[in-house]
């Protein structure tokens, strides 16, 4: 059963396809496009296990179970109560293991969210005391067992959510500035330029962010240069597989081994120099945001490489200055300028257009004059 061929359903969010489907391939796993925000995948349980500890864009990892035609003219709770009977679901987890239902439905579905879940439920429940004579609890705030369900006015599906957990969520974050980016988009920006090349070598020399809030591109860029698996970063309990028929632990534990022996065997090639670390910059107006880096950076366990870095308070006027002294010991020849500036809720007010245009042309001019050769 360990070596068994699954299709999975990989999500991200809305225009991260490209992007996710880059890291799959970097990981070797092939994958389409099947709808908005899912990506398709042909593997074993391994693949989970990779995704889990390794996807820095992915969101969640699904495991298509049933999917039926809805007739929006007929009783779409009881159509999903069909639905969930179809699933023989003692063929994958246990009486031991709790389980809950999370339901999306389209707006344009005329059916009472909660009674939906409630007949899902009713169907999981059903299946396992007509098969065992008993059935599993629910626990809806920590299940073992994560079951999402999707509904429109066409379409219905269900899915085992494997991954258990939205896979997004670092745990480095104990500082914030305002509207911080997310780690995921952060990472996909990083992806669609090629940064995750530079564990080969890369096309770069050096990582500059000059309004770098609280550091988010800065901490994605670093942890992937140093291969950390971003996965590490939650629980086994919070995995939604470990109760999965399919899951095998032994596998698990051997991924879980071998993250963490590249991560500690990249980090000690980067420390001792065997490794070259680009140079990396970041700058900020605000001293709140550098401390607030300063803070996140020691959080992902990135605080031996602070001596390494650049971290300063500076406005964008003093760019200039600010590298001049690496642009002249030759350190910036091949730089990537990546930045998420403020913009809508990080500038406030009214004007927000009218300071926006010369911000950005500023920051393009200032960039072109530095680095036109």
């Amino acid at each position: 059963m360990p070596n068994q061929t699954h299709t999975f359903i990989v999500t991200c969010a809305d225009g991260l396809e490209a992007p996710l489907a880059t890291e799959l391939a970097s990981f070797g796993l092939t994958s389409e496009q099947v709808g908005t925000g899912r990506l398709k995948v042909v593997a074993d349980a391994s693949a989970v296990y990779q995704i889990c500890l390794w996807s820095r864009v992915a969101s969640r990892v699904l495991l298509p179970v049933a999917k039926q035609n809805i007739n929006a003219d007929y009783d779409i709770a009881e159509q999903l109560y069909t639905l969930g009977k179809s699933v023989d679901w003692t063929s994958q987890f246990g009486l031991d293991a709790t389980f809950a239902i999370r339901l999306s439905v389209d707006k344009r579905t005329a059916v009472n969210q909660q009674f939906a879940m409630l007949r899902i439920k009713d169907a999981v429940a059903d299946t396992f005391n007509e098969k065992l004579d008993a059935r599993p609890n629910v626990d809806s705030k920590n299940p073992d067992v994560s079951i999402f369900a999707t509904v429109n006015d066409r379409q219905a599906e269900l899915f085992l959510d494997l991954s258990g957990t939205s896979l997004h969520r670092r745990g480095y974050r104990v500082a914030m500035t305002d509207a911080p980016l997310k780690e995921n988009l952060a990472s996909a920006l990083l992806y669609t330029v090629g940064w995750h090349e530079q564990k080969l070598g890369g096309k770069f020399d050096s990582l500059i962010d000059p309004m770098c809030g609280s550091g988010t591109l800065l901490i994605e860029a670093l942890l992937m240069f140093c291969d950390y698996p971003v996965g590490l970063d939650n629980s086994a309990s919070q995995f939604g597989f470990t109760q999965w028929r399919y899951h095998d632990n032994e596998a698990w534990n051997e991924a879980v081994a071998d993250a963490q022996a590249r991560f500690h065997e990249r980090m000690q090639a980067v420390l001792s120099g065997a490794v070259a670390l680009p140079k990396v910059i970041g700058f900020d107006a605000d001293a709140g945001a550098i401390k607030a880096t300063h803070q996140n950076m020691l959080k992902a366990g990135l605080g031996e490489l602070l001596p390494q870095l650049t971290l300063e308070q500076r406005p964008l006027n003093q760019l200039n200055a600010g590298l001049a002294k690496p642009l002249s010991d030759g350190k910036l020849t091949k730089p990537l300028i990546i930045t998420n500036p403020p913009y809508g809720e990080r500038l406030g007010g009214s004007e927000t257009v009218d300071v926006i245009k010369p911000l950005y042309q500023g920051l393009g001019l200032r960039v072109q004059d530095m680095f036109s050769a």
